[in-house]
């Protein structure tokens, strides 16, 4: 099992979501991070003052995969910005062991108003 983590451009998200989909990985993880690029500032106006900063907003992608790997590096790859943007990265990490929680009827499967609360 690997864990990939892919920085991306808010613009990708739906793209590779559904790519992703279509590849069988359902469940991803994704947060809203600021990345650091040193080359470049961004100047912004804030109430008559000039502000620079260096960092960028994009969106962080996590999910768990095994055997198909390589495809959902390749689909990643491909959404990568090649603009000045958002410096894009993909991460592959090895994951020697993962662990779910059980799913609320496997941890309650005898209480009636869980039935209910789903409906």
């Amino acid at each position: 099992m690997k864990l990939i983590i892919a920085h991306l451009a808010h613009d990708e998200f739906d793209s590779v979501r559904g790519e992703l989909r279509d590849l069988g990985v359902h469940r991803t993880t994704i947060s809203e991070v600021r990345t650091s690029d040193p080359r470049t500032a961004i100047t912004l106006r804030y109430r008559g003052a000039t502000l620079q900063t260096h960092l960028r907003p994009c969106l962080k992608l996590e999910c768990v995969v095994g055997d198909e790997q390589s495809s959902v590096v390749q689909v990643l790859r491909r959404h990568m910005s090649e603009g000045e943007t958002v410096p894009s990265r993909v991460a592959v990490l090895d994951l020697k062991e993962l662990y779910e929680a059980a799913a609320t009827d496997e941890l309650f499967p005898d209480d009636p108003r869980l039935d209910t609360a789903l409906q």
